[in-house]
């Protein structure tokens, strides 16, 4: 069972540590901040929970396929959104990244609604990311419809897929830049 406690460095180092011993195949750890609930009402996690995942901690911290390998690219599902042509994250509200391409717009014959799912590869130019330092766009190839999830990605979720994939996050660097914070 999951244990809810304070998450201050030593707890964190506490419960990283014992994800390879916990009796059960740990999927990660959870970060929920103590006075938001997990889930708002419609059951979409809110921003204020978290989800770190590495080789230590979990089996596949690595979007994988259905056999176990891990995928050349990244896979991304996101949302149609209200105005038929966008596509958006998870969130709420949505951060969108990208737009449905012309030709597949045209086959679907008005098919496209809002909410409807699509799988799309995370491409080689990654994010464009604004002023402000937020996510813009994205390099997105279109694959098709996704039929098997309720939700579109949250964007904490695409991004720190995409920043494991291409090492520039890890739990060593994590925890050398708290103990640089604290002293």
């Amino acid at each position: 069972a999951a244990i809810a406690q304070p998450a201050d460095r030593d707890a964190i180092a506490r419960a990283y540590a014992a994800s390879g011993s916990a009796g059960y195949a740990t999927d990660g750890l959870v970060f929920t901040h103590r006075d938001c609930p997990y889930s708002a009402r419609d059951g979409r996690p809110t921003p204020l929970c978290l989800q770190w995942k590495d080789s230590r901690c979990s089996r596949y911290p690595i979007d994988t396929d259905d056999s176990g390998v891990v995928l050349e690219r990244q896979a991304v599902v996101l949302e149609v959104q209200r105005d038929g042509r966008s596509v958006g994250t998870g969130d709420d509200p949505p951060v969108v990244l990208g737009s449905i391409p012309q030709d597949f717009a045209e086959r679907q014959n008005g098919l496209l609604r809002p909410g409807m799912l699509l799988r799309f590869e995370l491409g080689a130019a990654g994010f464009t990311f604004g002023p402000e330092g937020r996510p813009v766009g994205a390099s997105l190839e279109l694959k098709g419809v996704s039929g098997a999830r309720v939700r579109g990605d949250l964007l904490s979720r695409i991004l720190f897929q995409h920043l494991s994939r291409t090492r520039q996050v890890n739990y060593d660097d994590l925890v050398r830049e708290a103990r640089m914070e604290v002293e």
